[in-house]
């Protein structure tokens, strides 16, 4: 699994998709602190099937 988050001024967006490319989750993360600490406890969880969190994760530092 590869995990992205494309970060934005009010929401960030997080996606996962598995190894052939397809999508597997979506979820939007409010720049607050709380909303910082839930991205970062879902990116870091297990998915819900039990398998381990996504190698690897990109941000991206370009906010519009």
């Amino acid at each position: 699994m590869v995990g992205g988050i494309d970060t934005h001024a009010d929401l960030h967006q997080a996606a996962v998709i598995d190894s052939i490319g397809r999508h597997l989750a979506t979820q939007q993360f409010e720049t607050t602190p709380d909303g910082s600490r839930l991205l970062g406890l879902a990116v870091s969880a297990p998915s819900s099937d039990g398998s381990s969190p996504p190698a690897c994760a990109w941000i991206s530092p370009w906010t519009p």
